[in-house]
């Protein structure tokens, strides 16, 4: 389960199967079949989630009063996702809070699946260290802290 949260005023919420815009052919991209989201407006707040999550055995409510009485989805199989924030607020830093967070890995170093955090608009430069920079973050290892950027924009990727 992954829950992250880039928090300004209002809240887009969005989980990882709206990651589904596909790479170009002509990308260098190394992980070919990875998915992207854009989300070039923020203007308030966005909280990602990687599945649709409920506690097992539950009844729980979610927003709007529904009950939901399902198990707890299983966490996608070979899922690569980028997603890129930007705000159009000039000068802006996005702040990043993980609420909630472990990513499955069969190894313990995560060489199977990580999520990594780019002060940028691309996967393409250096890991954010206070996101646990080129290892990347896995299992329920993460930063307790809010993480700002440097820039308006912010990549964040799953595999």
């Amino acid at each position: 389960m992954v829950l992250l949260k880039i928090l300004l005023n209002s809240t887009l919420d969005y989980l990882s199967k709206d990651c589904q815009i596909p790479l170009s052919r002509e990308s260098l991209h190394p992980y070919r079949d990875t998915a992207h989201l854009r989300v070039d407006t923020l203007v308030g707040g966005l909280v990602i989630q990687s599945h649709d999550w409920w506690w097992p055995q539950t009844n729980h409510t979610v927003p709007g009063g529904v009950r939901n009485t399902s198990q707890l989805s299983v966490y996608p199989l070979n899922f690569s996702c980028e997603i890129v924030v930007h705000t159009p607020v000039e000068n802006a830093r996005i702040m990043l809070h993980i609420e909630e967070f472990y990513v499955p890995s069969a190894s313990e170093d995560c060489v199977d699946n990580y999520l990594y955090v780019f002060d940028s608009n691309t996967a393409k430069s250096k890991a954010m260290p206070e996101a646990g920079g080129e290892r990347g973050l896995c299992r329920a290892s993460y930063p307790r802290f809010p993480i700002f950027t440097t820039k308006s924009s912010i990549c964040i990727a799953f595999q």
